[in-house]
Parts: C-alpha cells; structure tokens; sequence
C-alpha cells in the first residue's frame, strides 16, 4: 500500500513538470507568434535584409564650345562581401589570378613609358618582364586586397568592399575578359561581385589635369581642381537598393529601388582644343630646349644635370576684357592612371619639378624683365623719367651716378645696345640699362606700390578653385582645391625684415629690371597683362584699366538643362593710368614682336617668334594683326634662368593675353615667344584663314 502511494506521487509530479514545462513552452510560442511575432519576424528578416548604395553618375564637364570634356561611363567594379578571414582569403587568391595580366601590362607600360626600349622590341620585352615579375606581382595583388578587406571589412560593415579597379593599388581598369573570367568561376567566388559602376571619363586624357582635377576612386568625392571646388554640385545624390542577401552577403533578391540622381553639368570657358595646343607647344618648346642645351654642352665638353633643364612651366590665356580663362596648364603633365607618383618625394624628379603643384596658379616666379613696362609706367607717373629720356647703353652699370667701386651690373646684350634708348626702345630691347636707374631712382616703395596697382602681392581672388569647408565645431572657412598663390611683393618694412637692412644701389638696380625679393605667378602676369590691354580712354585723358575677377566656370546647369548659377564678369579693382604712360608702354611691346631696325638699330626680342623670312618680301609677318608682347629672363636662386613671354593681340584691338612660363628655359624670345604665337595661330585660326583666303 505504502508503495502504491509512493508510486502515485511520483507520477503526480511527473505530470506537474509535464504541465509545467508544456505551460511554458505554449506560452513562449503565444509570446513569440502573437505579442511579439511582428517584432521579430522583422528582426529576422532584417538580419538578411541589406540596404546597398546605387552610386550616383557625376555631372558632365563641357568647354566653352558645349563639347564634353568629362563625363561618367559605365564600367565594373569587383567588389568582395566580408564572410570571414579563411574565405575571403580562397576568393582573393582566386580574383588576384584573374587580374595578374592585366597588373602586368599596366606596371610594364608605366615603365616602357619612363624608360622606352625600341617599339620593335616592345613585345619581347614585355615577355620579359612577364616572366621576371610575375611572381611578386601576383603576390601584391593578394597581400593589397587582403589589406583592403580588413582596412573597410569594419568600415562598410553589410555594403560589399572594392577590391578594383583601384588605380596604382590593384589594376585601374576592368575589361570584359575579366568580367567573363569571374562569371565563369561564379560557383568558386561566392561572395565576390562583380556591378555595373559609373565610371570618370576624362576625354582630354592628361590635358588639363591641375584645373580639371580628379575624383577618389572608393567614395567618388572631388579630389582636386574643379572636381573638389564644384564637387557639390557634380556629386549628384546616390540611390539605394533593398535586398534580400544569403549567407555570404550576397545579394538574392530585391525588394525596394531608389534611383540615384545624377549630378549638376559644368560648363567652362575653356576651349579644349587651345588647351591642347597649348599643352603641346610648351611641351614640344621643352623638349625642343633640352635638346638645345644637352648639345651645347656637348660641343662645349661640360655635364648638364637632369634637374637643370626645362620640365615645368605654365600657360594662362585669359579674355582681357571679362577675365575668363580660356586655357590654363601647368607642366610636368600628371599621368592620371598613376596619380599617386606624383607625391613620391623619393622621386629626384619628383622633389625636383613636383608635378602635383598647380604652377599656372600657385608658383611663386621672379617676373625678370616682364615687370619692365610696370616700371616704365611708374616712371613716367612719378617724373623720374618721360618720353624724352634717353640712355646710351654700353652693356655695363656702375651706379646712379657711376660711383659704384667694385660693382657693376650688365646688360644681357654684352655687346651693348648703343644708343639713344628711351622707353620704348629701351621695351623693345629689353635693354637692362635703361631700367637699373629707374629702380634706383623709383625706391623700394614707389615699386612696391606700382606692383600693388596691378594686384601682385594679394590673393588672385580664383574663387572657382575655392570650396567652403566646415569643421568639427561648425566653424567654416575657404580652403583650395589647387595650389592658389599671392606671390610676394616688398615694401621697405619687409624689405628691412628679410635683409635687416635698407636696399643698396644694386638691391634698387636689381628691382627695377624685376629681380630681388618679388615673386609673381602667371595667374597673376595675366591679369597684369590684360590690364595693359583693356584700358579704357576717359574725357579727362587718362585711361582707366580694370583688374578682372578670373574664372573658368561661365555657368552651372540641372539634367533638365536649366541655369542654376550664371557666372558674371567682375571688375576686383581700377587704376588710372596716364594716357601718354600707357602709350609708351604699348608702343614699346609693340616694337617687341614687330620691329626689325628702327631708330635704334636693334631687332625686337619677340620679332623672331612672328616673323618668317621670305625670300622675295623678305621677313614677312605669320599673324595678320600686331601682337604686343615682353620678352623675360628671370634668374632664381636654385634653378637656372626661366624664360617669359606676355602679350595681348590684337594689338588695336585686344581680345586676349597669353602668358608662357617655361623654367629653367634659358630666354623668353629664343624658347617661349614661339609658344604663344601658336596660341594666336589655334585661337584666330577662323580669321587667319579668312585673311589667307582673301590674298
């Protein structure tokens, strides 16, 4: 009986603990479905939900012809979904094969192309290299993409991670014989992908590089140039796509689009065409003077190093009356699919010439004897000289009143220029005698004031290549999306601050042919050059010239084609020049280009440039209109000599100012000069033949 009841409880408990965890099992599963299922049937769908961008294109670039300059087209991107260390190593081995000739042929190019063998042994060399290389190459590969994984994997935690194209890093492009490759691997490759992506499309390749600027590969933001100043209105704005994704966060299925919106178009007043002949005038022009120097040195049995020849310089074309740019390089050329050498300052070359320095806008040059019709003008306002002064030239300068013991300047002619010299022959010439009194006779501070007149020594105002940033406490400022420099102008305070001294005879002397401390770019010689242009004759005699804003944008429209933001020409400042100052000044870069013989018996250091002999006529002239121009040689501590070229044209009726700058380019009428007459020749082309056909 005792058993019995023993056995009885036992099964009343059994039935308890049934009861209960049955009770409790029901009651989770009433929980699970009915109060809380909504929450988490979506917590479940949302672990394999996705959420992944659809970038958006960038706006269109146009030059001022409405012909497109950069656009977005579409190429592929391999992208990798995280899983884990051990797998996402399996599928960059495997991709990294798949990319290995490709990797090959862009590092072989890129240095056929700094060391170029003979074109007929292009092929086999690329053998060569092939077999030589094709290891480490391969390896790179893998170790870069695994890098890359890990670096984002935290980063861009759900959203796949580019593995390439990635320029300089993996390979820069991805053609469809790849895209066939990883598609035919697709069961291998489970969490790689390869998407349909909006790529850059420069169609001026190299051209332009510093204005243009580019854009970063991962997140598609301005880089530099008018890609970053205008990125806000280029970026366009991303779309977004819902997705269903399997285990390797591959997506499976999709559930919701957003379109993305493509961005704002640029439209320049920039002509690509004259850009392009600009580039390729100076380039050649350099070329050209290297060749020049390496056989002078030859002949003369001397060593030229490699950083003293000429691989830098600038071109700035500019509408003298309105201040838009029509052309603007910078020089060396930026290969674009290797961008990132240009910062390698273990490069000789690059420490030397720094290719990413935006030298049209931020190379701070001695002006050499360009500034000497700034001279000339502050001479004749301030009574030092007028248009009766005259100097005999006998190529050597001992002081204002020839008391210098021991010093002495020259002139670049040794053979001097005779005489008499007055402004304008002295222009002509670019006879330094004339203008080493009036620096002496000017002062530190008149020259400080005329350079001032002609906006030297402030900011260019280039607000094209200017953006708004903020900071991290809200605050805003202006940084550049180029190299923007003021250059350096002196008065006697800073003068004093540099030398701890007042200037000498020789420091005034120097200064008046534009050497010593002032530093200019060719941004700034431009507007300087446009203002000799587009004076302005008023009813009391005197002209009125005006400094113009530069700019580059003319106007920003919507993929619907309507205005957003007009640019409008706008005049920074005005000076009053006397009438008979800018006259000389005129007459004499006249002479320049123009004048063989004259009173003074000498031929104009820009004449050579626009003149071409005819055996019948004799020197006949290449324009059909007069160029007004100056001729520099500019000496800078460090380097050798620059040459300059300024003008404007036509010279009765000026439209534009073409300011070449090629260091370390011996002279500006022997090297430089020619460059700008090839500038006339692309823009007057239409006039030029007009002219032709009417002979």
């Amino acid at each position: 009986m005792k058993e019995n009841n023993i056995e009885k409880q036992r099964w009343r408990v059994l039935i308890l603990i049934i009861f209960f965890v049955g009770a409790y099992l029901i009651g989770g599963l009433i929980w699970l479905q009915l109060i809380n299922g909504k929450a988490n049937a979506d917590k479940a769908r949302n672990r394999s939900v996705r959420q992944l961008t659809i970038p958006a294109s960038r706006g269109v670039i146009y030059d001022a012809k409405g012909e497109v300059i950069v656009n977005s087209k579409s190429g592929y991107v391999i992208s990798m979904t995280y899983v884990n260390a051990e797998e996402n190593l399996k599928s960059i081995e495997q991709i990294a094969k798949i990319l290995l000739p490709q990797k090959i042929t862009e590092e072989f190019e890129k240095q056929y192309k700094e060391d170029p063998a003979s074109n007929i042994n292009k092929e086999q060399s690329l053998s060569a290299y092939k077999l030589a290389n094709e290891q480490r190459l391969l390896q790179e590969l893998i170790d870069t993409m695994v890098e890359i994984a890990e670096a984002r994997r935290l980063f861009r935690q759900f959203e796949p991670i580019r593995l390439a194209p990635i320029n300089r890093k993996t390979v820069n492009h991805i053609s469809l014989e790849i895209v066939a490759s990883i598609e035919g691997m697709r069961a291998d490759l489970p969490n790689i992908m390869v998407e349909v992506y909006p790529e850059r499309q420069y169609k001026l390749g190299n051209y332009g590089f510093h204005i243009l600027g580019g854009i970063n590969e991962i997140d598609r933001v301005g880089r530099e140039g008018l890609e970053k100043s205008y990125d806000e209105y280029l970026k366009g704005k991303d779309g977004k796509r819902l997705v269903e994704v399997n285990r390797y966060n591959r997506p499976t299925n999709e559930l919701e689009v957003i379109p993305p919106e493509q961005g704002d178009n640029l439209h320049l007043t920039l002509d690509k065409d004259l850009q392009k002949v600009a580039e390729d005038a100076l380039l050649d022009a350099m070329q050209e003077t290297r060749d020049r120097i390496l056989r002078e040195a030859k002949y003369k049995r001397y060593s030229t190093a490699e950083k003293d020849l000429p691989y830098s310089g600038a071109v700035v074309v500019m509408d003298v009356n309105t201040g838009a740019i029509k052309a603007i390089a910078s020089f060396p050329q930026v290969d674009r699919d290797n961008y990132a050498d240009i910062w390698n300052e273990d490069d000789p070359f690059v420490k030397r010439f720094k290719p990413g320095t935006n030298r049209a806008t931020g190379a701070s040059r001695p002006p050499g004897s360009i500034l000497k019709p700034l001279i000339g003008i502050a001479g004749i306002e301030t009574g030092v000289i007028d248009e009766n002064t005259t100097i005999y030239c006998n190529a050597v300068y001992r002081g204002l009143y020839n008391n210098w013991r021991g010093s002495r300047l020259f002139c670049w002619d040794k053979s001097g220029h005779g005489g008499p010299i007055d402004l304008t022959a002295g222009l002509k010439n670019s006879c330094n005698l004339y203008f080493y009194p009036l620096g002496e006779k000017l002062g530190i501070e008149n020259i400080g004031t005329y350079y001032s007149k002609f906006g030297f020594g402030v900011s260019p105002e280039f607000t094209d290549l200017t953006y708004k940033t903020v900071n991290s406490d809200g605050e805003e400022s202006i940084a550049n999306a180029t190299s923007l420099s003021k250059g350096l102008v002196v008065d006697l305070e800073k003068f004093i601050d540099i030398h701890k001294s007042k200037p000498t005879g020789g420091q005034l002397a120097q200064a008046g042919i534009g050497q010593g401390d002032y530093r200019v770019t060719p941004l700034q010689i431009a507007t300087y050059t446009s203002m000799l242009a587009n004076g302005t004759l008023q009813e009391d005699g005197t002209y009125t010239v005006f400094r113009n804003k530069p700019y580059i944008v003319d106007k920003v429209t919507n993929t619907n084609g309507e205005i957003i933001y007009q640019a409008e020409p706008e005049v920074l400042d005005k000076q009053t020049i006397e009438k008979k100052a800018l006259d000389l000044v005129r007459e004499g870069m006249r002479k320049v280009t123009q004048e063989k013989g004259g009173a003074d018996g000498h031929t104009g250091s820009g004449f050579w440039a626009f003149h071409k002999y005819d055996y019948r006529l004799g020197y006949k002239q290449i324009l059909p209109f007069e160029v007004a121009g100056k001729t520099g040689t500019a000496q800078d501590y460090g380097w050798e000599n620059h040459g300059w070229f300024i003008s404007y044209a036509p010279y009765e009726k000026p439209e534009i100012a073409v300011v070449v700058l090629m260091e370390q380019g011996l002279s500006g009428g022997r090297t430089v000069a020619p460059v700008a007459r090839q500038i006339y020749e692309e823009y007057f082309k239409e006039e030029i033949a007009a002219y032709i056909a009417s002979k």
